[in-house]
C-alpha cells in the first residue's frame, strides 16, 4: 500500500460520514496528506491512529505504516541523495 492507496482510502472513509467529529478528521488528514512526506514527520502513533481510522485492518497496520516509510518512499520523496548528487 501506497500513499495513493490511502489517499484513495481518505476518499472511500468520506463517503461514509456520519458525524461532524469524523468529517473534521477526514479534513486534517486530507490536509496532511497533501505532503509526499507526510508519514515521515510525524509519530508513529499519530501514523498508526490515522491508518486505524481509514480502517485499515488491526494487523495490517505496521505493516502498511513501514511500507509507506520504507527506503523505496524515503528515497522517492528526495529525501535521501545519493552520494553522487552531493
Amino acid at each position: 500500500m501506497n500513499l495513493e492507496d490511502i489517499r484513495n482510502l481518505v476518499i472511500k472513509k468520506e463517503k461514509s460520514v456520519t458525524t461532524d467529529e469524523e468529517q473534521k478528521k477526514i479534513n486534517l488528514i486530507k490536509e496532511f496528506l497533501k505532503d509526499d512526506k507526510c508519514f515521515f514527520n510525524i509519530p508513529i502513533e499519530t501514523a498508526i491512529a490515522i491508518l486505524y481510522f481509514l480502517g485499515i485492518k488491526e494487523e495490517n497496520i505496521k505493516e502498511v505504516y513501514f511500507n509507506l516509510i520504507s527506503y523505496e518512499n524515503f528515497s522517492k520523496n528526495n529525501i535521501v541523495r545519493n552520494a553522487v548528487d552531493i
